[in-house]
C-alpha cells in the first residue's frame, strides 16, 4: 500500500470479499446433503456459517464506509502523518541509544589503552 490512507477501504473491500463465498455455502450444502452423505456430514461444521458470514459481512461495510468518510475528510492524512511522526521520534531514540552504546565501548578501550 502506497497510501496509507487506502488501508480501511482495502481491509472493509477484502473482508466483505471474504465473507461472500460463506453467504451460500450453506444453501450449497443443503442441496448437495440430499444426494451424497458427505454433505450431511459436512453440513454439521457449516450450520453456522451464514449469520458469521452475515456478521463479518457487516464489519467489512462498517470499516468500508469509516474508510470513505476518512478519506472525505482527509482525516487519514493527519492521522499518517502522526504515523510518520511516531517512526521519526523511534528512530531518532534508536540512533541515540546506539551512539551512547558506542561511546561507551570507546570509552572503555581507552580506559584499557591509558592503563597499558
Amino acid at each position: 500500500i502506497e497510501d496509507k490512507t487506502d488501508a480501511p477501504i482495502l481491509a472493509g473491500v477484502v473482508t466483505i470479499l471474504s465473507a461472500l463465498p460463506f453467504l451460500k455455502i450453506n444453501s450449497l450444502v443443503d442441496f448437495l446433503s440430499t444426494k451424497i452423505v458427505f454433505f450431511k456430514f459436512l453440513e454439521i461444521f457449516l450450520s453456522e456459517s451464514f449469520p458469521v458470514s452475515i456478521r463479518v459481512l457487516i464489519i467489512g461495510i462498517i470499516i468500508l464506509v469509516l474508510g470513505v468518510v476518512l478519506k472525505i475528510f482527509k482525516v487519514g492524512f493527519s492521522i499518517s502523518n502522526f504515523f510518520s511522526k511516531m517512526k521519526e521520534k523511534s528512530d531518532v531514540n534508536n540512533l541515540k541509544k546506539k551512539v551512547k552504546t558506542l561511546e561507551e565501548k570507546n570509552s572503555e578501550k581507552d580506559s584499557k589503552n591509558k592503563s597499558k
